[in-house]
């Protein structure tokens, strides 16, 4: 918590540290990080979202880390709207970050429920500037097709279907 800047300072300093496995361990220890980290991706600072879509990403490369950032806010959602509109570096960030956080089953099932989430992935994937955040979102939504299934799933699968990116 704490003023914007100074959690924008914080953020930065921890994606310099996050190199060290120490530091990471820390950081996913402390109660309450995850969400502040989601809340930062919402925020104006463009540093304090590139900050939050790196530390999200390094944490998602851990597997036990992952439904508990999924189920953190509005995780999803914010990086979802990351890989939409950020900087270069935070839709490539939230990208890599969603497409780890969908190798969950909890996290399939709650981005599959979320139609705005869905839709935004869509559209990126269809209609993206980005080659990066077209692939993580077509990543994203495969995984979620193949992890899911149902009447949904068909539907988003014939969308991707459609798509010539790979």
């Amino acid at each position: 918590s704490g003023p914007p800047q100074s959690r924008n300072d914080a953020a930065v300093v921890l994606v310099m540290l996050s190199g060290e496995p120490a530091a990471m361990r820390l950081l996913a220890q402390t109660p309450g990080t995850f969400a502040v980290l989601v809340e930062m991706l919402g925020l104006a600072s463009l540093s304090a979202s590139e900050s939050a879509a790196t530390l999200l990403y390094r944490q998602s490369l851990e597997v036990k880390y992952r439904s508990e950032i999924g189920a953190t806010g509005n995780c999803l959602e914010e990086l979802t709207t990351a890989v939409d509109a950020g900087t270069a570096h935070a839709q490539a960030m939230a990208g890599c970050a969603l497409v780890n956080l969908i190798d969950n089953p909890d996290n399939q099932a709650r981005l599959c429920e979320n139609s705005n989430v869905i839709n935004i992935l869509l559209r990126v994937a269809e209609e993206g500037e980005s080659a990066m955040a077209k692939r993580c979102a077509i990543g994203t939504l495969r995984q979620v097709v193949d992890g899911v299934g149902g009447f949904k799933a068909m539907r988003i699968k014939r969308r991707v279907e459609t798509l010539n990116f790979r």
